[in-house]
Order: structure tokens, then sequence, then C-alpha cells
């Protein structure tokens, strides 16, 4: 079979996300951006190449063809994509039922051990993104509140004529 290693990458940020498929790659790019638009209305889980296909200005490139036996071995590639290259991915390239039972949470954890530091980052990183965000959108919710009760105590001006 043939297969294709992929990558997403977004012009404006630099951002990669890496990927793999036994489909053509158009028909794959449409996969993203169709679950990308399911995701924003609710029907999908989150992906990492939404955060590339929202910012637009992206282009598709293929970085390797690869001839195989079985879909292990072009995830193995992916693989090896993922972790020689800066990219938006998870820790690992997809995993199906069977694989993480033939071992693939074995291979996450190797992953991991191999790259604590990089992934330690990368999740002080997101903790710290996140914590930004929900500081200030609690510091909105109490700004706002604090306007609420200010305007009940108000009394409504009425007009001088």
């Amino acid at each position: 079979m043939k297969g294709i290693v992929y990558e997403i990458f977004c012009n404006k940020s630099g951002m990669r996300y890496i990927g793999s498929t036994v489909q053509t790659l158009e028909k794959r790019i449409a996969e993203h951006i169709y679950l990308n638009k399911s995701y924003k209305s609710g029907k999908a889980k989150v992906c990492y190449s939404f955060q590339i296909l929202d910012n637009g200005g992206y282009t598709v490139n293929v970085l390797e063809i690869v001839e195989h036996e079985d879909v292990s071995e072009l995830r193995e590639r992916e693989q090896h994509y993922i972790e020689n290259l800066d990219n938006v991915n998870g820790i690992r390239a997809h995993c199906s039922k069977e694989n993480r039972q033939a071992g693939g949470r074995y291979r996450q954890k190797v992953y991991y051990q191999n790259h604590s530091v990089k992934v330690s980052e990368q999740n002080k990183e997101n903790y710290e993104k996140r914590t930004v965000e929900a500081t200030l959108s609690l510091k909105f919710v109490a700004f706002a509140l604090k306007y609420i009760n200010y305007r009940q105590e108000q009394p409504l001006l009425t007009p001088v004529l």
C-alpha cells in the first residue's frame, strides 16, 4: 500500500501539524476542514490541526510517500516527523485500538521518558496560557457584577423640563 506523511504549515505563525493518510491528500485535508467546522458547532472533538486551520493562510506539504504493508509502518514514519520537527501535535501519532493493545501506550510512555523536558515545557506553557485566560475572564465577570450592582443602586434620572 501507499501512504503519505504530510504537514499543514501555517504561513502566519510558522506552526506545523503533522499527519499521515492512506487516502488522497485532498480528501484528508477536506476531512480536517469538515472536522474543524463540526468542532465549532459542538459535534466533534478537538484536533491539533484546528489551531492552524483557524489562522488561515496555510500550506499543505508532502513530507514522505511511504510504501507499507501495514498502516503501523506509516504511523511510525509519521511519529518520526512528530519527534524531529516542531509541531502542534500531541505527543504521538494517531493510535488505533488495535495498535494501543499492541503496545501503543508503551510507545507513548517511552516517548515521554525520552522527551520529558519538551513535554513538561509544553504542558507548563499551556497551563500558564489557560491560567491567564481564566484570570482575565474572572476579572471581566467581577467588573460586570460591580457595574450591575452600581446601576441598580443609582436612581433613574428623570429629565428636567
